[in-house]
């Protein structure tokens, strides 16, 4: 709804298990919140293979020069840490309701934790992040953290063939 009156920004729900319904090069650019490291099977590919297969599907959409921004939690994610850090907000007087679900949301970040420290979800190490999307073609990496220091912000670019650096 936010987007609505946005016109150059399109917001769709998509199977992220399978190839994505559009050409090749058409879209500028992509961006995923905190979901693609629960990729755990596309088309068949299990394991860290899904992650680059599904990283190598948003390469191949993205036009020449597109931009992908994405977020992914670090290897040995501490959502313990994300709650401390967000207690003010969690139990802000103008919001009682985040009391009400604030536990309900740490347990099952912790479980979440647990299944990624276990290698059924991809949280990766910074070095690791940036061969993977090396070796899928991204190009001017760029890497930040948000949330107490506990998820990478990740940006890059499909290379422009026509402005190579020489």
């Amino acid at each position: 709804a936010r987007f609505a009156t946005v016109p150059v920004v399109r917001v769709e729900k998509l199977d992220l298990s399978s190839p994505m319904p559009y050409a090749t090069a058409t879209l500028d650019g992509v961006t995923a919140n905190l979901v693609l490291p629960y990729i755990i099977n596309f088309e068949g590919v299990v394991g860290r293979n899904a992650l680059k297969r599904i990283l190598q599907e948003i390469f191949r959409i993205l036009k020449p020069g597109g931009f992908f921004l994405w977020s992914t939690p670090r290897k040995h994610v501490n959502f313990s840490i994300v709650a401390l850090a967000s207690w003010r907000s969690l139990f802000a007087p103008a919001h009682p309701e985040y009391r009400s679900y604030a536990w309900h949301i740490l347990r099952h970040a912790r479980r979440i934790q647990t299944w990624g420290r276990r290698g059924v979800y991809h949280f990766l190490s910074l070095t690791e992040l940036e061969t993977l999307l090396y070796e899928v073609g991204f190009r001017g990496l760029e890497f930040r953290t948000s949330l107490a220091g506990q998820v990478y912000v990740v940006a890059g670019r499909k290379p422009n063939p026509r402005y190579r650096r020489r």
